[in-house]
């Protein structure tokens, strides 16, 4: 009997392509990583900040408007013999929030808060109240949240 059972498991394995379904996610996820960390960013530190700002609803008007502001990319040539150019437009942060809404709220605050206070102060604010979070035991919240992986991230 345990003979048949797992000759069923070989074959229900080769009728679900469950090895390419994985393989695939983990390429997407490990180039996301690799196109966060170009820009500056930490996707771990991206995931804990979109824990807590992404919650909030963003009126739909100011969401529409920020799409509309950060989506618009450009090429400028750097010499007009050169076959080099500068790109400019949403990295891999923004591409990310475009289309997911989760992603989408965290940006839309952290850039409001970015604007509005400086840098280095707010990363600490962040870190300084991720800990306490975490010591009030709210669910989800991370032990060791990073300095300089938010700053970074609030940079990027």
């Amino acid at each position: 009997m345990p003979q048949t059972q797992f000759s069923l498991s070989l074959e229900l394995a080769k009728i679900f392509p469950l090895r390419e379904a994985l393989t695939t996610g983990v390429k997407q996820l490990v180039n996301l990583v690799r196109a966060l960390k170009r820009n500056g960013s930490d996707f771990l530190v991206e995931e804990d900040l979109a824990r807590i700002f992404g919650r909030g609803k963003i009126e739909p008007s100011l969401e529409k408007d920020f799409r509309d502001v950060v989506k618009t990319g450009s090429f400028q040539s750097l010499d007009a013999n050169s076959t080099i150019a500068l790109d400019a437009g949403p990295g891999a942060t923004l591409c990310r929030a475009l289309k997911e809404r989760f992603y989408m709220s965290c940006v839309i605050q952290l850039s409001f808060l970015v604007w509005m206070h400086q840098e280095t102060t707010l990363a600490a604010m962040l870190v300084e109240n991720m800990l306490a979070r975490y010591e009030s035991q709210v669910k989800g919240a991370t032990p060791d949240p990073d300095y300089d992986g938010i700053l970074k991230t609030l940079q990027a």
